[in-house]
């Protein structure tokens, strides 16, 4: 069924028919839109663990040396660690490697939040 179609049957007269004609390109408009932007979030989604293992907040020095082992070359946190770097360096190839990492280090800055509330001094290091 045509929009001016569907209009016409529910409109009473002509100005609701130019009403909802009206409101039906503005709705196929939106809807384009809608789509458009939910294909780029799901285009998006597979390199949401990638951010969040790099953003990770427990990653230390350790963990950055640990991971640059992994990786096979050196990545260290800056300013430069843009995420379009890290596509570039094809980070998003080892998303597992830098999940791994970021997941032990989010595990000890867990421990390490409670043991300083408790004032106890816990240190890891890398064996």
């Amino acid at each position: 069924m045509s929009p001016v179609f569907s209009c016409s049957l529910l409109a009473k007269n002509s100005h609701e028919q130019k009403y909802f004609h009206k409101s039906w390109s503005i709705f196929s408009a939106v809807q384009h839109v809608a789509t458009e932007v939910k294909s780029q979030i799901e285009d998006f989604r597979p390199y949401i663990p990638l951010i969040q293992g790099l953003r990770n907040p427990g990653m230390r020095s350790r963990h950055w040396e640990l991971l640059s082992e992994e990786l096979g070359f050196p990545i260290k946190p800056k300013q430069t660690l843009t995420f379009e770097k890290c596509l570039e360096l094809g980070l998003q190839n080892h998303i597992d490697k830098i999940a791994k990492v970021a997941e032990v280090a989010g595990k000890e800055y867990s421990i390490e939040q409670v043991c300083l509330c408790g004032h106890i001094v816990v240190v890891f290091t890398v064996i």
